[in-house]
């Protein structure tokens, strides 16, 4: 598995306010020292997974660190990251889960863990938690940000799972209260990575493109075919 950083300009407004609140609550973003305070859950992530991504996903996770400092030396911000694919089967979801935790562990840098993948989610299943009460509920407005947001046994790692099933994925994503929640978590995380669907055939992942810093192809060098790519 290897991976492919794109960097661009994100389009996020400067808008910060909790998402899914009942009417006239709401959170002072600004007055926020401790982002701890916002999350209401606590889980812990399959041990499996943990011990794996020790050391296998260190060349990607050092070359997201050099473009992280490359942006700042340009006064760019590079916090929210989108993971995708040109076809299911080439590793994203894996890749993704393990990065986040080597960032965690290895930089102690805080990260967040989004399933944006709101058609196939599995990040809970990789991680061996619930799936309840996420992404989706958040952007319906049935929960909370704080609510949806998951502390783990591991420092500085927070997740949000993808939530229950919608029939409506595409229109969900592309809301105000997306890219208000992206808004929300760059505002206190150190990186905010998504696991999104792949290139082909839903156009979810290049939908959300546009709400984030970077993203990141992953392919299968031995599996996946350079021709999706060249039209």
């Amino acid at each position: 598995v290897q991976g492919t950083v794109e960097t661009g300009t994100s389009p996020l407004r400067s808008a910060i306010h909790d998402l899914g609140l009942p009417k006239n609550e709401g959170i002072q973003v600004g007055s926020i020292s401790d982002f701890s305070v916002l999350v209401e859950r606590k889980i812990t992530p399959d041990s499996r997974l943990v011990a794996l991504s020790s050391r296998t996903y260190d060349g990607l996770r050092d070359k997201l660190r050099r473009t992280k400092a490359d942006a700042r030396t340009g006064s760019n911000d590079l916090k929210a990251i989108l993971f995708t694919s040109v076809g299911v089967g080439d590793g994203k979801s894996l890749t993704t889960a393990n990065l986040s935790i080597s960032i965690s562990k290895e930089l102690g840098e805080r990260i967040l863990l989004v399933d944006a993948n709101l058609r196939a989610p599995s990040i809970h299943r990789l991680l061996g938690v619930g799936q309840e009460n996420g992404l989706s509920e958040v952007l319906q407005g049935t929960v909370r940000a704080s609510q949806a947001i998951s502390r783990t046994d591991i420092s500085n790692f927070y997740i949000v799972t993808a939530g229950n099933r919608v029939e409506n994925p595409t229109e969900l994503l592309n809301t105000r209260k997306m890219s208000d929640f992206l808004a929300l978590a760059k505002k206190h995380l150190d990186w905010v990575f998504l696991d999104s669907p792949s290139l082909m055939p839903e156009p979810d992942a290049d939908l959300m493109s546009s709400m984030v810093d970077a993203v990141v192809l992953v392919t299968r060098i031995s599996q996946s075919s350079a021709s999706p790519l060249q039209d």
